[in-house]
């Protein structure tokens, strides 16, 4: 086999080595939640919000915060990975026009960054227990249900696909979340009363149904020093997921958290101390589709094109090389002189000797 035949071999078979490691080796390190992944959405609206020092002091004016322009920033980060399991802090911050924080909620998963789906937290970290998606989906989002872990209530609840459409020039789908239960959150039902003095009742009864007030006259005296509070959530949300990445594009979400007093052995919903309606703000969109467009491009680069291009380029070398390899030499020319002819051009014939007898010329 010729020297530049090897040579072409070699190029070659590196060549589709190259686009299988790309394809294989590097491609699934990034086809998955990047370890420096930080990501905040920003959303606007609406929302009405207990004020718990205002009900302490008997403030009823101010005892409820009602349809009060509310801005909230989620944040989502990894703070570290092990393998396939990522460690994430999930924040989540309200705050009113005047700069008043309303809400404030702070939960940390463990997430496998494949997935996105819950994964055992990685040695020496702590995570909150969880099933199902929390921030996002996953790289190459399916048409189909997942489950989706509702913060509120403490449990996993359909994610249902509705349909695909464009957004923005992003192929998105839409999916809805709707739960509602008992309010498990521990660390909201921190940050709510647990009871309701008996004391404060007079400031606070304009506020609550009149059902409810009625029975608070009933029992009258019988009132214990304070009433034991129960929540409930209810969260509705939709989400344009892009089809590509899996990161949210759109996002608008509704929840509302009732307050219920203990009331003669049953629990009666007096009023919402938490009910809001926000979406993602425009800024917030065009961020979340710039990111989605990078990302994708990268995925696309890596994952197909460099790859194809690389085992398309091999295939042609290695090819080529076969072809010089059996491709039939040339023999060399024969040189000047070789059949014994003269070099000036063809030999004369000799000349017959004369017949006997002939008189000399």
């Amino acid at each position: 086999m010729r020297r530049s035949s090897i040579v072409l071999l070699v190029v070659g078979a590196l060549l589709l080595a190259a686009a299988g490691v790309l394809r294989f080796a590097v491609y699934p390190q990034i086809d998955r939640l990047p370890s420096n992944y930080d990501r905040t959405a920003t959303y606007s609206g609406s929302g009405s919000f207990l004020n718990p020092a205002a009900i302490a002091s008997g403030n009823a004016a101010n005892a409820l915060l009602i349809d009060q322009p509310v801005t909230v920033t989620r944040r989502a980060k990894v703070t570290g990975t092990s393998g396939s399991t990522a460690v994430v802090s999930d924040q989540l911050t309200a705050r009113l026009r005047n700069g008043t924080t309303v809400l404030s909620n702070v939960h940390v998963w463990a997430i496998d960054r494949g997935s996105m789906d819950a994964a055992p937290a990685p040695g020496g970290a702590s995570a909150d227990p969880h099933q199902g998606l929390t921030i996002g989906f996953p790289i190459g989002v399916q048409q189909r249900t997942y489950a989706y872990w509702d913060a509120g209530t403490q449990q996993a609840v359909p994610a249902l696909f509705q349909r695909a459409e464009a957004f923005r020039g992003r192929s998105a789908d839409v999916f809805t979340v709707t739960a509602s239960g008992p309010l498990k959150d521990p660390k909201l039902l921190a940050a709510l009363p647990a009871s309701l003095p008996t004391s404060v009742l007079g400031a606070v009864a304009s506020l609550l149904p009149p059902n409810v007030q009625s029975l608070l006259k009933s029992l009258g005296p019988a009132l214990p020093a304070a009433l034991a509070l129960s929540y409930t959530s209810t969260t509705k949300l939709t989400g344009w997921i892009d089809a590509g990445t899996g990161l949210p594009l759109d996002v608008r979400q509704q929840q509302t958290v009732v307050a219920g007093l203990s009331l003669a052995g049953t629990t009666q919903p007096v009023l919402p101390v938490i009910s809001y309606s926000i979406e993602n703000t425009n800024d917030s969109i065009n961020q979340a589709v710039h990111d989605a467009t990078s990302a994708g491009v990268t995925l696309t680069l890596l994952g197909v094109t460099a790859p194809l291009v690389l085992l398309v380029l091999g295939v042609l070398v290695i090819a080529w090389a076969v072809w010089a390899a059996l491709r039939p030499r040339r023999r060399p020319a024969a040189s000047a002189g070789v059949s014994g002819a003269p070099a000036g051009g063809p030999r004369a014939p000799d000349s017959p000797d004369p017949p006997a007898g002939a008189p000399p010329v």
